[in-house]
């Protein structure tokens, strides 16, 4: 059994595969997400679909709860990723953590290294990470390709599992190049 830190933009591709269109949150604001071919879309809807099944643990924060308010920024509550997220709370498959928040709200990494998290967005996961010991599993965030070239996630001993890691080295050296 194992326990992950999901990143937001895995369950927002699942939700997006299992759809077969954006989420509402993304639609609403003419946005989807960057990840459109079917195998991509189908890989990390097995992925997640996997960890449904599995008795492997979701790591959840608390007591400020910001994975779960993150998720629920994104998803509504009908759809495929945050059912995922209730049906692990409801099987008692997550794994709660301490993370600690600055006074804007954001997730405090205690770490010297905890500063190049350049994205406010992603210290909470990563503090998640930390915290529980566990891999941060990513679909389509360039931002951790960046963090691991920056040798950032080695000094933080973070580990990050890239389900589509062909397309994400490629859109970040796309990135890099624009």
């Amino acid at each position: 059994m194992a326990d992950w830190v999901v990143d937001t933009n895995v369950l927002l591709v699942a939700t997006r595969a299992q759809l077969g269109r954006p989420p509402r949150a993304l639609a609403q604001r003419g946005e989807d997400v960057p990840v459109t071919g079917a195998a991509e879309l189908e890989a990390v809807h097995a992925w997640v679909k996997e960890l449904r099944r599995s008795p492997d643990h979701l790591v959840l924060d608390v007591p400020h709860k910001l994975l779960q308010g993150e998720y629920a920024n994104k998803l509504d509550k009908s759809e495929y990723g945050r059912m995922v997220v209730a049906e692990k709370l409801s099987r008692g498959q997550c794994r709660f953590v301490d993370v600690a928040t600055d006074a804007d709200g954001h997730g405090v990494i205690s770490h010297e290294a905890g500063g190049e998290v350049f994205d406010l967005a992603d210290r909470k996961m990563v503090a998640a990470a930390l915290a529980a010991d566990a891999p941060l599993v990513n679909a389509c965030d360039t931002d951790w390709c960046d963090l691991e070239a920056r040798g950032t996630l080695d000094r933080l001993g973070v580990r990050v599992q890239h389900l589509l890691e062909p397309w994400c080295r490629a859109e970040w050296e796309r990135k890099k190049g624009a």
